[in-house]
Parts: C-alpha cells; structure tokens; sequence
C-alpha cells in the first residue's frame, strides 16, 4: 500500500526520501513513484527525492524527465558523485557519448573512489576511440573494487579490441570466475588453446569441471591437454555430445576453415578405384551431416551413412544422397556387417580413435574382397613416441605414418596411396594430414 502523506510528511523530507527509495530497492515501482511525487510537492528541492524520481521515469522509459530531474537534483547537490554517474549512464543510453564522459568524469573526480563511475567512464572512453585513458579507468575500477566482474569483462573487451588477446582473455576468466556456470570456462578453454596456451587451457577445463563435474566433453578435453594415460579412443558418449552440441553450426564452421577433406577423399578413390560407375555398396563411415555424400554417390549403388549423432544425422538427411542413415557407433556397425561394402569412406572420423587396429579390423571384416578402404587422418609427426599416435589439446588424435602403414597391414589390406594434404586450417595454422586408402586383400 502506498503510503499516505501523512505517513510520508510525518517524517523530515530527507527520511521521507530514504522511504521512498527502499520502496523503490524492492521493486515496488508505482509506490515508489508516488512517494517521490508527494515528497516533491512539498518539498521541490528535495535532491534525493528528483535524482531517484529520475531513476525512476528512466526506467519506465522517458529518459528526457529523468534526465531534466536529476540535473535539478545536482543543482541543489552538485557534489552527488553517484548522480554525475546516473545522469552519464542514461546520457549514454540516448547515444549522447560526450555528455555522457563529462558526467562520468566529474562523478570520479568528485569521488576518486567511485568505481562505478570509472567503469563507466572507460566504456564511454573506448567507444570515442580514447583507449589509453579507457585502459587507465578500468585499471583504476578494478584497484578499488578488485572481484568486480562488469569491469573485468569491460577490460577484457578493450584489450581484445587492441589486439592484446592474452591479456583480454585473463581478464575475461577474472570475471567468469564470478559465476557459478560452466560455458563460460568452455569457451575460454578453445579461446586460450586457440592462443597457443594451453597450461591455461587446461586451467580453464578445471574451473568448467568443478561447476559441472559430470561433463564428458571437459573431461576430455582434461586427459587432452593435461597429459597423463593416453586413452585408446574418444568415449561414445564424448563423441555424441560434442556433436549434438555444434550440429547447426558444423558445416559453416568448417568452410571458414577451408576444409577439404571430403574433396580429397572422392579424389583419392578415383585415384584407386577409376571413374565412378554407380555400382558399389559404399558406406559412409562417420557420415556427420553429409557433406562427403556428393562425392561417394556417384560410386554407389546404395550409399549408407552411420555416425553417433542423431542431430548431425537429421542434417545428413535434409541434405539427402543417402539410400540409409543409422545411428551407431561406428566398429560395432562395421562388425555387425561383415562383406557388405565394396567401399567404405571415413572422413574426419578416426581422429576420434587413438588405437585404430580394432576399427580397422572391423572394417576389414565389413568390406568385400577387392574392396577399397579411403581414410583421413591427422598427422603426427615421426618422432612421436610408440605407440604411433597421440592426443593433441583440441581433442582429436593424430597418427603417424609408420603406424597407419603396419596397422593397415597387420588388418589384412595391401596399403595403395597415402598422401600428405592440409586438411583444414586451426587457429590460423594448416592442419597436416594423409589421406589414405587402402584394398581388401
């Protein structure tokens, strides 16, 4: 209920005011409005009762009241440090960037402790392209108020605007530490790899582990970059989940990545296997959201497509080419299949694998005498320790050439063309890979 103005004018002007403005920290909006009102009818020079009026129609959107209310209010109080720094905020929201640094200013000049004010006036300041004296307010901000995570964010976002990425991504994982949430921590893990750092990587997954303990994909992305036991392979449930997660934005990604891997491999089967004639059974193996399917069709009689992801699957078949889609982990399938293909194709998929005897096997088993295995891969580089492969930071495995060639071997294939190709681009840098296949013995 709103208080009367009995209630209210029982009171001095100023306790009048602090009434009114607790009603207004507790949302309590139109009372508060009305408090203010009767306050200023009977005492117009009240300076709390027009800076908070003006808060207030701030809020209901009619910024021009508020913005005349809260310079009467610095006309009775001018020294007000925290409405210099209201009127520079709702100044700033209309697109007055000058007034808006005066007010800002003068609010820390008048309170060189006011980190509100400084934060502010650094915004403001980097947006007039003045980033020194923006730097130097922030920087001031966050001495006063050192856990103060708008600031850090701020600071973060004018250091990566100057270019100085390592020091705008600590500032940023300053600030994430604030809140309890993990995607923030995953963002800043590919960030800081992407960087070339991966200790802070690693760092990053920690932080993102301890607000979700259960996730797969840090889990990861700990064994990756932290070191310690190879695994054999990335889990099902990895695989699955980082899939699902980046499906819609999976084949626009890539292409800003210049990738060429399903190109290279329809290569490398005309190579082996001469012009396509659409009489091979040929499986897509890993087929993601399809995009090795205009190169595979014109060698299929039937093509299907296997991948883990049911939402890269349901690309795969708005794009089409496919004769059958199944979701199934991939050597299982192959197992399940034995002399079904005359070709199966793996793009990008066995760099999920660190041991790739049990997948090769498998295909083996699954291909038809005479038929073609064609394989991409990372490539690791010769001095790479037995037993041939290893877990890179970003996830994925690389494999070196002397393993690829006595796996094969050892799986029963006659190895018939591997050739070094640059797959993609990460972090700005040329991914090495080979390009691989292999004939059914």
């Amino acid at each position: 209920m709103v208080p009367s103005g009995r209630d209210v004018f029982g009171l001095d002007p100023r306790a009048a005011a602090e009434l009114a403005m607790r009603l207004h920290r507790e949302g309590r909006i139109d009372e508060a409005e009305e408090a203010y009102r009767q306050i200023l009818a009977a005492a117009p020079e009240q300076p709390d009762a027009n800076h908070f009026l003006g808060l207030l129609l701030h809020q209901r959107g009619d910024s021009f009241r508020a913005i005349a209310l809260i310079r009467e209010s610095l006309r009775l109080a001018p020294d007000n440090s925290h409405a210099w720094t209201n009127l520079g905020r709702i100044l700033h929201s209309l697109g007055r960037r000058d007034e808006a640094i005066d007010a800002a200013r003068r609010a820390a000049q008048l309170d060189p402790r006011n980190p509100a004010a400084l934060n502010n006036l650094g915004v403001y300041l980097k947006e007039a392209g003045r980033t020194d004296e923006a730097e130097a307010a922030l920087r001031r901000a966050i001495e006063i108020l050192p856990d103060d995570a708008d600031t850090h964010r701020n600071l973060g976002a004018l250091l990566g605007h100057l270019g100085r990425k390592g020091e705008a991504l600590d500032e940023w994982a300053t600030a994430a530490r604030s809140r309890d949430e993990a995607a923030p921590f995953r963002n800043l893990a590919n960030s800081y790899y992407r960087a070339g750092r991966p200790d802070r990587a690693a760092e990053m997954v920690r932080e993102w582990l301890r607000r979700d303990p259960e996730s797969r994909v840090a889990k990861h992305m700990l064994a990756a970059l932290a070191g310690g036991r190879t695994p054999d392979r990335c889990t099902e449930e990895y695989v699955r989940d980082v899939f699902d997660g980046f499906a819609e934005t999976f084949d626009k990604k890539l292409a800003d990545l210049g990738y060429r891997a399903p190109e290279l491999v329809g290569e490398a089967i005309r190579r082996a296997a001469g012009p396509p004639d659409g009489s091979r059974r040929v499986l897509d193996a890993g087929c993601g959201t399809g995009l090795a399917a205009s190169r595979l069709r014109p060698f299929a009689a039937r093509l299907v497509g296997v991948d883990l992801s049911p939402k890269m699957l349901e690309l795969a078949r708005t794009r089409g080419g496919y004769d059958e889609l199944v979701e199934a982990e991939l050597a299982g399938y192959l197992r399940a299949h034995t002399g079904a293909f005359d070709l199966v194709a793996s793009v990008d998929t066995l760099i999920y694998f660190g041991d790739l005897l049990p997948v090769l096997g498998a295909a083996h088993g699954a291909i038809a005498r005479g038929g073609l295995l064609a394989f991409t891969v990372e490539l690791a580089p010769p001095g790479t320790p037995p037993p041939g492969y290893r877990l890179n930071p970003h996830g994925r495995y690389s494999h070196t050439a002397t393993y690829l060639e006595a796996g094969l071997v050892e799986s029963g294939f006659d190895r018939v063309e591997a050739v070094g190709e640059t797959l993609r681009t990460e972090a700005g840098q040329p991914v090495a890979g080979l390009v691989l296949t292999a004939r059914r013995v």
